[in-house]
């Protein structure tokens, strides 16, 4: 049995995954009582106005300036980047502090790199940006720093 359409929008939202398919191209759908527990715990709420949370949480990932997590293939880190638009022009001081205590810095102008994204939300025209980090990062677990640890992330380094 598949999720209801809405909790499936919801779930999505929240970056999860509602099934997969199997090795005959079949998809199997995660039983609906455990994606609205997942949702649920994740602080959504399957059971009220999903519209309403699916805007909010849109709202909310515009306002993020960078995801948590952010892999670097191969030691090249290109961070995804959110910001309003009216602030592509401001330069951004970025940080990596890698494991070892070394610290890698680049001062970067989002305005400078490519456009991926752009969206609207509440009357704020936001953009998003790959940004290309001049560096190589060694392999490991390290953390981005923007402005200053106004805003951080995890980068992990992988081959």
């Amino acid at each position: 049995m598949e999720a209801p359409q809405a909790i499936v929008r919801l779930a999505q939202a929240f970056g999860l995954q509602v099934g997969y398919f199997d090795f005959n191209h079949s998809f199997r759908g995660a039983d609906p009582e455990v994606v609205a527990a997942v949702v649920r715990a994740l602080g959504g709420d399957p059971d009220a106005d999903v519209d309403a949370q699916l805007h909010a949480r849109e709202i909310e990932r515009w306002r993020t300036l960078v995801d948590p997590v952010v892999v670097a293939w191969d030691g090249a880190c290109t961070p995804v980047l959110r910001l309003p638009a009216a602030l592509v022009d401001r330069p951004l001081s970025i940080t990596i502090r890698c494991e070892d205590g070394e610290n890698l810095v680049h001062e970067l102008v989002p305005s400078a790199c490519p456009v991926v994204d752009d969206a609207v939300c509440d009357g704020t025209s936001f953009v998003a940006v790959r940004a290309a980090l001049p560096f190589v990062l060694p392999l490991g677990y390290h953390r981005l720093e923007i402005d200053g640890a106004r805003t951080a992330a995890m980068v992990m380094s992988a081959p």
